[in-house]
């Protein structure tokens, strides 16, 4: 028991949620990307975060392409990742695409993800092959409400927002 005022319950204290918001980014200007060359930029988004720290065990982007009539298929898009943009430090990943989709390609990461508080731009980069024919515009997109996110110190399960598609920057294929 405290004697002095104010007094503070600490069986009542409340932990508030945090949330997750997702954005377009402008870290990662439209540009040419080559082909059979690892770390060409695929998209980027600001991922900005209030409240707490967020933790993120499963992140779905999604990364569309007509590959121009060409024998690409999922298996070549390679050693995808997703990276921090403040630090360069891969936070999931790498994946290889599989499948035989020619114009869409989701990737699954379930690497646990600490999102901190703030805005920060996280860039979606791999390696497509030379499968792709020049010109074809690459870019990647996110629903973000279907990443699988809770609290960092809550442990409140976080719906991400917005409940539509974010979608960066197009890249053309050269």
């Amino acid at each position: 028991l405290q004697a002095t005022t104010p007094v503070w319950d600490a069986f009542e204290a409340t932990i508030g949620a945090g949330s997750l918001s997702v954005t377009k980014s402008t870290a990662v200007a439209a540009q040419n990307i080559a082909v059979n060359l690892n770390d060409q930029p695929f998209g980027a988004f600001d991922v900005e975060v209030k409240g707490e720290e967020v933790n993120v065990t499963s992140t779905i982007i999604s990364v569309s392409g007509n590959k121009g009539g060409g024998a690409a298929t999922e298996v070549d898009y390679t050693q995808v990742s997703l990276y921090d943009n403040t630090t360069g430090k891969v936070v999931a990943g790498p994946l290889d695409g599989s499948g035989t989709t020619d114009t869409l390609m989701i990737f699954t990461f379930t690497d646990s993800i600490t999102f901190p508080i703030g805005k920060r731009a996280y860039v979606l980069k791999g390696k497509l092959s030379t499968d792709f024919q020049s010109d074809i515009l690459i870019s990647a997109s996110t629903t973000p409400n279907g990443w699988t996110a809770t609290g960092a110190i809550s442990g409140n399960t976080i719906t991400p927002s917005p409940t539509t598609a974010v979608t960066g920057n197009s890249f053309t294929v050269k």
